[in-house]
């Protein structure tokens, strides 16, 4: 039988059998947005809704900006004075061109009240969002705007620069002027740098001044990137993260460079600069978004902007989101929501601090009694790990993992050279004593396949059960009762065939394929009672094969033309693969899920006999009912929440994670009624 997504709910399907009952996390994944006092904060909702807390954490107020959630982002800018926000909602339809809308609202002092002044819907080149220092007037794409009451003041305008070969120079007509770019104000408000004009290769800039004198920046040709400006304290120089001017007079003072090297935006890099507050020393984060093994996705260069030269360089080995000042101490915040205390002479980290008690989830599972929840996050071959006693914190309000290891910055930086980060799958052993982790990196140059089980009482390490580092390493995937191992090439050599292990022993071997020539992608899924092995070859085609392993002599006794991420259910009674379920007793197709919301691999959590199933479709979750083959509950989501995670043996609870790093534990009992 084949259903699709959206052919039709079941008459019985109804809201409300399912309710939340525990949140883990902060939500720190979504940046809070800080008011400058450090009273209130605001934080994007569901890409839809712009919600303020307290300090403490308690909700003020909301604002809802867009009904359309999909393919859309919200930036908050507070004023200098934190009387009011501006807001820019950018969408960004599929195989359509992007909108951006623009609004300022007042906010009172307590954050409880607020109040639109005006919006803007017209969109612009180069929507940046900047305040004028006195809160007066704020600029939005080249139009600058009284912010009490919403009128353009002025219209920034530039030039389009056409090449004139007669007298070998770039001519701007008045014609091809128009409003837009960034517009970014000196200290005291009296300047704005912005774009002069445009050409093919680059943007020119310049300094415009309240007279309207215009000083042309010298050597300010950014190719098709448009720079981040920061003016320094006394407003007498200008940098862009990797170069600097003199203000008064436009020349080109410097541009950072380490020995030959010089440093400057790309394609798969980007720069950012900041000053000293108190000095004229720049502070430049360096991102490249294309790294090659052994280099630091991010570099911080301390420089002196008289001579571009770095006074100190310290990189790291996870992406550094933003840097700032805090008085007179240097922090940054990173991945995994990391909050870093900087010596602001060598930007070395001198202190680091999990903003969150939860680490971020890349894999969960529950323990067999239905009462912890493992987490694991990704990393190094160590990754952190953290368990939750889910009925302790639900009954007797404990509100701290039982434990969490080998979650340490240091420990991290130092071993990031040798491993990257890659992703994790954890998972428990029958007896709920302990914990497995399987983890890969198929980086080349420093590829690994590491399998180790820890202890649950303390986290610490029981043993490996396979570490691979060798070149064009194998793979290796443990059973459930963790007694044998399925170990093969996942690509390029040598991988058509699986070899069975007891320990390091190989006792049998499956021959996938008669031909010898090498370049499949294999991927392997043990039943859950370990009598069989799904394995997925794609070579010019997908092709599942389900082997017998419960005798000493292992038959292929099934063949699947499909599929590839293959999936039991938890009896093993079904086979998911993309979001398609088949008996594999029989090969046949049973359901097709249809387009899976924003995810490549469609998600698809089973209960514990394999009655019911939840999956996330386009706006909701839904719970299908696999006898009937139809939905018997849909629970309306936001874009944010969540995708369905982990069905507890006991069948009562459902596991979600959210975009904003959330766990979310749903009471599903009423399924087993």
């Amino acid at each position: 039988m084949l259903l699709v997504i959206g052919s039709g709910y079941a008459a019985d399907a109804q809201e409300n059998q399912t309710r939340e009952i525990l949140r883990i996390g902060n939500g720190l994944n979504v940046p809070a947005v800080w008011r400058h006092d450090g009273a209130v904060f605001a934080r994007v909702v569901d890409n839809q809704e712009v919600h303020f807390y307290s300090a403490e954490g308690e909700w003020l107020n909301s604002i809802s900006l867009t009904d359309e959630p999909m393919n859309t982002s919200i930036g908050i800018f507070w004023s200098p004075d934190d009387t009011r926000t501006a807001f820019k909602v950018t969408t960004c339809p599929d195989g359509e061109d992007c909108s951006k809308h623009f609004s300022v609202w007042n906010i009172s002092e307590d954050g409880r009240t607020t109040q639109l002044i005006f919006t803007d819907e017209s969109g612009a080149y180069d929507a940046s969002v900047n305040w004028k220092p006195d809160s007066q007037q704020v600029a939005f794409g080249g139009r600058i705007y009284n912010a009490a009451t919403g009128e353009v003041i002025y219209n920034h305008l530039y030039g389009l620069a056409t090449w004139d070969s007669s007298t070998s120079t770039y001519v701007i007509s008045e014609r091809n002027r128009g409003p837009g770019g960034p517009i970014v104000w000196s200290p005291d408000g009296t300047q704005y740098v912005g774009i002069d004009y445009t050409r093919i290769s680059g943007q020119a800039y310049a300094i415009f001044l309240d007279n309207g004198m215009v000083i042309p920046l010298n050597e300010s040709y950014i190719d098709l990137l448009t720079p981040h400006f920061h003016w320094s304290p006394d407003g007498k120089l200008l940098t862009d993260g990797y170069r600097a001017w003199d203000t008064q007079t436009g020349a080109l003072l410097s541009g950072l460079h380490d020995g030959d090297n010089v440093i400057g935006p790309s394609m798969v890099s980007d720069v950012d600069g900041f000053w000293h507050p108190e000095s004229n020393l720049i502070y430049t984060l360096y991102h490249s978004m294309l790294y090659m093994p052994y280099e630091e996705p991010t570099i911080l260069y301390v420089w002196n902007p008289q001579t571009g030269e770095p006074s100190h360089i310290q990189p790291f080995y996870r992406y550094i989101r933003k840097l700032f000042w805090r008085g007179n101490e240097l922090l940054a915040t990173a991945d995994d929501n990391w909050e870093l205390t900087l010596n602001p002479e060598t930007g070395e980290v001198t202190s680091a601090k999990p903003l969150d008690i939860l680490i971020t989830p890349d894999s969960l599972a529950w323990s067999p009694d239905s009462s912890k929840l493992v987490i694991a996050s990704d990393g190094v071959p160590n990754f952190p790990l953290q368990i939750w006693d889910i009925a302790a914190m639900r009954f007797e309000n404990q509100s701290e993992p039982l434990w969490t290891a080998h979650n340490d910055w240091f420990a991290f930086e130092t071993e990031a050279a040798q491993y990257g980060t890659s992703g994790v799958e954890v998972r428990w052993t029958p007896d709920g004593n302990e914990i497995v982790t399987l983890a890969t990196d198929y980086t080349l140059s420093r590829m690994f396949n590491a399998v180790e089980r820890w202890r649950v009482e303390d986290g610490q390490s029981a043993g490996k059960i396979a570490f691979e580092t060798t070149y064009l390493m194998p793979l290796v995937d443990p059973s459930p009762d963790l007694q044998r191992s399925a170990r093969y090439f996942s690509m390029m050599v040598d991988n058509n065939r699986v070899e069975i292990l007891d320990g390091t022993e190989v006792i049998s071997v499956l021959h996938l394929y008669d031909d010898e020539t090498s370049g499949s992608f294999i991927q392997t899924a043990w039943k859950p009672d370990g009598k069989q092995l799904a394995v997925n070859i794609f070579l010019e085609s997908e092709t599942t094969q389900i082997w017998d392993l419960a005798n000493d002599q292992p038959q292929l006794i099934q063949s699947i033309a499909h599929g590839s991420y293959p999936k039991w259910s938890s009896t093993g009674r079904y086979l998911v693969m993309q979001g398609t379920i088949y008996d594999p007793t029989t090969g046949t197709l049973i359901l097709e899920m249809g387009k899976h919301y924003r995810y490549y691999r469609p998600t698809i959590v089973w209960n514990p006999d394999d009655t019911f199933f939840a999956f996330r479709a386009e706006n909701e979750i839904q719970i299908w009912n696999m006898t009937t083959q139809q939905i018997i509950e849909y629970i309306p989501v936001e874009d944010e929440c969540c995708l369905p995670r982990a069905w507890s043996p006991d069948g009562s609870m459902l596991a979600l994670t959210a975009e904003d790093g959330t766990i979310r534990i749903w009471d599903v009992a009423a399924f087993n009624e």
